[in-house]
């Protein structure tokens, strides 16, 4: 009779597993393939953050929770989650604190060709894109004026508004290529590993600076860390950009501030500091 018992429960396991596993996928009529019903699942959480859906319903975000197509997931303070994309994509994001990140588009032609576009809202983020992707494929719209197009990178982000306004967007490069097109400025820029790129729009959506530089060694050391925890330090505003600007022009003329006493900073090392200084929130 235990026998029996065992293996009846046996059974209705393998049963209600198979119905949870078909409820996971669904048949693509354009590809005839199964592809999965969700983007991904939340792997790491540290804090509290909540996922908005298509319908703007709110409800806590937990671990191993599914990330549907139109899912936004809003992160609060000293907050990181990591999402792994499904088995098609592979992509992994760790969004940082107070932080909010769409999960916009998904789609798949008849030619079996990928059509993703994620939002970055505000905050902080990492993005490792391990599979290579056709151009068009993968996109990452970050704020109101910069998209990405990804074919294959690691990356970090920054996005925020400061009291004055400035929308500022922060990309570090540390895999891959990506283009970045911004459409205040009306200019596509292509990065590659090592390059961190700034741009600073005024509230009219009028670029005010624009600008691509490569990282310090030990920044770019740290950056790449295998915990994949670290993120970019925010930039303040445009005047703290132009004053870097003003070093690297110093830099380049050979004209630094020697009146003072003070040694010459080249450009790198006003970078690193640049980027070491604490966090600052969003206000």
């Amino acid at each position: 009779m235990k026998k029996e018992f065992t293996i009846v429960v046996f059974f209705v396991i393998v049963f209600f597993s198979n119905i949870n596993y078909a409820q996971d996928f669904k048949l693509d009529p354009n590809t005839a393939t199964a592809i999965p019903t969700y983007l991904g699942k939340v792997v790491l959480i540290r804090g509290e953050a909540i996922r908005i859906n298509a319908n703007n319903a709110e409800e806590p975000l937990r671990l191993q929770d599914k990330i549907m197509a139109g899912d936004s997931v809003k992160t609060a303070e000293a907050t990181i989650v990591k999402i792994k994309m499904n088995l098609i994509d592979d992509s992994v994001f760790t969004i940082g604190p107070k932080s909010i990140f769409q999960f916009t588009e998904s789609s798949t032609t008849k030619e079996k060709e990928r059509k993703t576009i994620y939002k970055f809202v505000s905050g902080q983020l990492r993005a490792n894109f391990p599979n290579k992707s056709r151009p068009g494929e993968i996109k990452i719209e970050v704020g109101d004026n910069v998209s990405m197009g990804i074919r294959g990178t690691e990356l970090l982000a920054n996005m925020r508004t400061n009291k004055d306004l400035e929308k500022i967007v922060q990309i570090a490069l540390l895999k891959g290529e990506i283009d970045i097109n911004n459409s205040a400025t009306k200019k596509i820029t292509t990065m590659l590993p090592k390059e961190h790129f700034i741009s600073v729009v005024d509230k009219q959506n009028k670029g005010l600076e624009e600008r691509k530089d490569i990282m310090d060694e030990s920044l770019f050391a740290m950056l790449s860390s295998e915990d994949r925890k670290t993120f970019l330090d925010f930039m303040k505003s445009a005047n703290e950009l132009k004053k870097v600007q003003n070093i690297n022009e110093e830099d380049e003329t050979g004209e630094g501030d020697t009146a003072s006493g003070n040694a010459k900073k080249n450009w790198k090392q006003s970078l690193k500091e640049l980027n070491q200084r604490l966090k600052e929130n969003n206000h």
